[in-house]
């Protein structure tokens, strides 16, 4: 999950996107995007693939199951 936090916050801040502008975007709340990049809460699969899909990346690499 930490590696999942750390991506995330690196792509969100990459694009210059506060953690609400970016939970807007994906339809979640700003304190469950906190969560994940804290490493405190893992999204569900949904959630991943949403993200995934918003980032033009795979749940593998937001997952670091791939590099």
């Amino acid at each position: 999950a930490a590696v999942l936090g750390q991506r995330l916050a690196q792509f969100r801040e990459e694009r210059k996107l506060s953690q609400e502008r970016f939970a807007d975007e994906i339809g979640a709340s700003r304190s469950a995007v906190s969560l994940w990049e804290l490493g405190e809460r893992q999204p569900r699969r949904a959630w991943l693939e949403k993200i995934a899909s918003f980032f033009d990346v795979s749940v593998d690499y937001l997952l670091a199951r791939i590099s």
